[in-house]
């Protein structure tokens, strides 16, 4: 968790949103915002999908939303829980992310056609989204065989990430500055009470929604 403040960014995802949380990677770059980190590893896009909708406290806080990853070969149910997610919020505040590939998921192969069409889909769909698989694939160190085969393959390259998928602390923090930077320059976020569900949720050391306190 980075800090307390008067808005609140939520993140929804699977191990790749975990992995964030891990490295707190957005430490001091949204002065003014509480992160909430909702990442659970494994989970597919309508388990994670079933988590935000029970969110009811957060459905006005800016959201990004990371899914799919976990069942991305059923494009239609991706599409579903990801819509069902968007529509949920109550403002326009919601960043949608594109599906990573893994490294036996590279450009020609079968899945990575699966993936860059969901992602497609995705942009085209969508006023806010960030195509953070070409974004961290372009980071790529042209200095370093593997990032150079990696870029090749059209996957995320070896020194950003720490397995054969997911980024590392090096990769997460250009992801963060990103998504910031994002959520800075187009998004209008909506003043929350000092201690709103999130705030009290940090302070328990809960990444889930509290039950709201005011009914």
């Amino acid at each position: 968790q980075s800090m307390l403040g008067a808005y609140s960014l939520d993140l929804w995802g699977d191990s790749l949103i975990q992995y964030m949380q891990q490295f707190d990677s957005f430490y001091g770059m949204l002065p003014g915002y509480a992160v909430t980190y909702h990442g659970i590893g494994g989970q597919d896009s309508t388990q994670i999908s079933t988590r935000r909708i029970a969110g009811t406290n957060a459905y006005q806080n800016v959201t990004v939303i990371w899914a799919g990853r976990n069942n991305y070969s059923n494009t239609n149910t991706v599409l579903t829980d990801i819509s069902t997610m968007y529509a949920a919020s109550t403002t326009s505040n919601v960043l949608i992310l594109t599906i990573l590939n893994s490294t036996n998921e590279p450009s020609g192969s079968a899945n990575y056609a699966i993936i860059t069409n969901l992602n497609r889909i995705l942009t085209v769909t969508y006023p806010n989204v960030f195509d953070v698989r070409s974004y961290i694939i372009s980071q790529y160190d042209s200095n370093q065989f593997q990032d150079r085969v990696d870029y090749t393959n059209d996957v995320v390259p070896g020194s950003l990430r720490q397995d054969n998928l997911h980024p590392n602390m090096a990769g997460d923090v250009l992801i963060a500055k990103q998504i910031a930077a994002y959520v800075s320059s187009h998004f209008t976020p909506i003043n929350t009470a000092p201690l709103s569900y999130t705030n009290l949720s940090i302070l328990a050391g809960n990444n889930y929604p509290l039950p709201n306190m005011t009914h």
